[in-house]
């Protein structure tokens, strides 16, 4: 239900990068008023995951294993953020338009 929200309020391109990025039951657990404030949480906490990792280097193996991790968590962050900034001007976008109409 809140896919064909998003689309219909978004567009195409944004609810399939939701529907690829989120497992379902997450946008399930929001609603649509709460998803720009969703996403930004998911953002902070994949940072927050990535500093953690990267504020011990000393604890963590120095393979490509590692390297991996650190470059998923990264990727995580900055996937997130895309997201969540996307999200964001789609919604102004949507206020923009709504508010021309009337």
């Amino acid at each position: 239900m809140i896919l064909e929200d998003i689309q219909r309020r978004y567009g195409g391109y944004i609810a399939k990068r939701l529907q690829t990025e989120l497992n379902i039951t997450d946008l399930a657990d929001t609603d649509l008023a709460g998803l720009v404030d969703f996403l930004n949480e998911r953002a902070e906490a994949a940072h927050r995951a990535y500093k953690k990792y990267l504020d011990n280097p000393l604890a963590a193996p120095h393979d490509a294993t590692a390297k991996e991790k650190t470059g998923n968590l990264y990727n995580s962050w900055r996937d997130a953020e895309e997201l969540a900034y996307l999200i964001s001007v789609a919604e102004s976008v949507h206020d923009t338009a709504t508010a021309a109409k009337v």
